[in-house]
C-alpha cells in the first residue's frame, strides 16, 4: 500500500502568517503530524529542517547554535521544547534580521513551558494542530464545508 501525504487545513492559516510573522511555534498532541506537515506542505517543504530528537542536532544546538541558526534564513526546528535555551537566540537572530523566518514545532506541553511564552513575547505566532477532522480526513477542501454552514446563527 502507498503511503500518501492528506493536506491539513491549518497549513493555509501557517502559510499566511509568515508573511508578518517571523516565527511560528506549531503544537499538538504527539502523532497528529506536525513534522508530516512540515515535511509535505509548500514552501515549509524546501526549508531547512531540524530535529532535536537527533542527537548530533541537539548537541549542535546546545554548543553552537550560531551555526545552526545561520544554516538558512527559512529554518524549521522541530522538538524544540528538548532544547528550551535555544529559544533565546532565536529570538535574538530575528531581532537582528527581520527576513529570517522559524518555524518552531512541538509537543503541546511546549505551550505551557512558561519560557516558550517569555522567551519569544511579541514575536511569535501559535499554531495547535489537532488530529485530523472528518473533513480533512476525507480530503475535503475547507472552504467546501463552510458553504454548508447555515446563513442564520442557531439559537
Amino acid at each position: 500500500m502507498k503511503w500518501h501525504y492528506k493536506p491539513r487545513w491549518i497549513a493555509d492559516r501557517i502559510r499566511k502568517s509568515l508573511s508578518f510573522s517571523s516565527i511560528i511555534v506549531l503544537t499538538g498532541a504527539r502523532q497528529t503530524g506536525k513534522s508530516t506537515l512540515l515535511l509535505n506542505e509548500d514552501p515549509f517543504k524546501t526549508w531547512h529542517y531540524l530535529n532535536l530528537d537527533d542527537l548530533d542536532t541537539l548537541s549542535m544546538a546546545q554548543r553552537r547554535h550560531e551555526e545552526l541558526l545561520a544554516l538558512s534564513d527559512h529554518l524549521i526546528i522541530d522538538e524544540v521544547q528538548k532544547n528550551p535555551t535555544l529559544l533565546l537566540y532565536v529570538k535574538q537572530t530575528v531581532d537582528q534580521d527581520r527576513r529570517k523566518r522559524f518555524i518552531l514545532s512541538g509537543s503541546a506541553n511546549l505551550l505551557l513551558m512558561k519560557s516558550v511564552s517569555e522567551r519569544l513575547a511579541g514575536r511569535a505566532l501559535y499554531f495547535e494542530l489537532l488530529p485530523f477532522s472528518y473533513g480533512e480526513e476525507r480530503e475535503r477542501d475547507l472552504s467546501e464545508w463552510i458553504a454548508r454552514l447555515p446563513e442564520e446563527k442557531p439559537p
